[in-house]
């Protein structure tokens, strides 16, 4: 699993997509299907640290999670693949410039 992001800065109301990669043990890109199978079984679980009172959580089709701001405040998208786990943090304030920190975190889960 490979996460886009390690940190985002946004206003209440804004949104952003944390791209999610998910691949198998031969480095190919899972399918919307297979990643649907994963979420299904329990195995790809993503949840908000602070139950949404942050921000809302989505969690799309092929892997990648949309944040919308709610409320001002600190919050980790929590990412758990097969019992690996990785989170993202979310920083909700007012009057600010929505900005993130970009990167390539790699998790290598079976």
């Amino acid at each position: 699993m490979t996460l886009d992001t390690s940190s985002y800065l946004m206003a209440p109301g804004d949104s952003y997509t944390i791209g999610t990669f998910l691949k198998d043990e031969n480095g190919d890109a899972l399918t919307s299907e297979q990643i649907r199978e994963l979420i299904d079984t329990g195995k790809f679980k993503v949840q908000d640290s602070r139950t949404g009172s942050i921000f809302d959580l989505t969690q799309l089709a092929n892997g990648n999670v949309q944040v919308t701001g709610k409320n001002e405040g600190v919050a980790y998208v929590l990412y758990e693949i097969n019992g690996v786990r990785a989170s993202v943090k979310i920083t909700v304030q007012l009057d600010v410039a929505a900005q993130g920190q970009a990167v390539r975190n790699t998790i290598y889960w079976k």
